[in-house]
């Protein structure tokens, strides 16, 4: 008679339940499958309707962006990328011009910029914001990929850019962001890839986490997630003292339209943010500036390649935030970039350290108010208007937007 094995016992139940567990919970996830939606390939507006609550990342920053692209009509004659200081400038500017609010979410098409260009004799010119909050030169990169496909190419892509995007301290890695994770689904990085992801883990976890947002369960548990917060009453929240800066910084992740609103003719005000780049600057020379260098490069000759025309223009800032780096990066940045420029068929506008952007252009040191941002939409329009192929292409007629696969 064999011998009771408590061991060999509990080894065996282990095993059983764990084979009982692993079919279970394929079969419920074929189960689930029916439940909800699945979009193979890339963008398409389906996935962006509002009651398509199982898309991974409903609801945040970046599925409204996306939506407002493709929600658009014609195809933009002009792309703008960058951060908040992109935004910032746009949003004042638009909301003080058009003497309303503006939201943060939804208003994505640049009122502002579309005048001046028209009156350097663009006949009907469209431009919309993908700047996103917090984004990095990987971000753009990202962005820019992912929206821009096949025969929805703008004609112009203005790029504006500042030291953060290249060596921001509190970035663990290209691959951490927001925006990184959301458009990964969209975009092959390529020979990038292993320079986004800081280890083998990170890229083993990021392809897992990929593949669980993809699972029916996952995606039912989004769906009654983002359908709760979607369904919750909430009234538009009320920004702090800087009404512009605290909507165009916040870090909420799941948002709705009317939220953050940017309200016209905002008054005069300035916040020290001096400590937070103290932080981001303390080491001028970190790991993830070649990176992300590597990364616009690689956005820089992409478009060349299709044959789009790049503005890149280095934003303003206030001197208290550009003498947080020395003397020796700010050389070192600005020649990087222009060659970079020069190499890939792209235009370098460098106002970084234009005096004509006086302190009360801006909501702190380095996001400017509408003020700011009257200035810096004269500099995207004159520096189309200076040049004769960025005219041409600007006059070009215009297509619509083309359905996505």
């Amino acid at each position: 008679m064999q011998a009771f094995e408590p061991a060999k016992l509990s080894r065996q139940i282990l095993t059983s339940c764990f084979a009982a567990a692993c079919i279970g919970f394929l079969l419920v996830n074929m189960v689930a499958s029916k439940a909800v939606a699945n979009f193979d390939g890339g963008i398409c507006r389906e996935m962006f309707d509002e009651k398509q609550y199982n898309q991974p990342y409903y609801g945040t920053w970046c599925w409204w962006l996306t939506k407002a692209f493709v929600d658009q009509e014609k195809t933009p004659d002009v792309i703008l990328l960058g951060s908040s200081q992109m935004n910032t400038a746009v949003l004042a500017t638009d909301a003080q011009e058009a003497q309303e609010a503006v939201d943060l979410l939804t208003h994505r098409r640049v009122n502002a910029l579309e005048r001046r260009l028209f009156t350097i004799g663009a006949s009907d010119p469209r431009v919309f914001n993908a700047a996103i909050a917090g984004a990095v030169a990987s971000d753009y990169y990202m962005a820019a990929k992912a929206l821009i496909a096949g025969a929805n190419k703008p004609k112009i892509v203005i790029i504006g850019v500042s030291p953060r995007d290249f060596i921001d301290n509190k970035l663990p890695s290209a691959s951490s962001t927001e925006a990184f994770r959301f458009f990964s689904r969209f975009v092959d990085t390529g020979k990038l890839t292993a320079i986004a992801y800081p280890d083998i883990f990170a890229r083993i976890n990021a392809q897992v986490s990929l593949t669980f947002e993809k699972m029916p369960l996952r995606q039912l548990h989004g769906l009654v997630d983002n359908f709760l917060v979607a369904q919750k009453a909430e009234e538009p929240k009320n920004a702090s003292k800087n009404q512009l800066l605290a909507a165009v910084l916040n870090t909420a992740q799941l948002v709705k339209p009317g939220e953050w609103m940017i309200p016209a003719n905002i008054p005069p005000m300035f916040d020290d943010n001096s400590d937070d780049y103290i932080r981001r600057y303390h080491n001028p020379n970190p790991a993830s500036y070649p990176i992300q260098l590597a990364f616009l490069n690689d956005l820089l000759n992409w478009l060349n390649k299709e044959n789009i025309k790049v503005l890149v223009v280095a934003m303003p800032t206030l001197p208290e935030n550009r003498q947080l780096l020395p003397n020796e990066f700010w050389s070192d940045y600005r020649l990087k970039l222009s060659r970079l420029c020069q190499n890939n068929g792209a235009y370098w506008v460098d106002v970084s350290h234009c005096s004509d952007f006086e302190k009360s252009d801006y909501g702190d040191y380095v996001h400017l108010n509408a003020s700011g941002g009257a200035k810096i939409l004269d500099v995207f329009s004159e520096g189309i208007a200076k040049r004769q192929d960025l005219m041409a292409a600007i006059k070009e007629q215009r297509g619509s937007l083309a359905s996505r696969p």
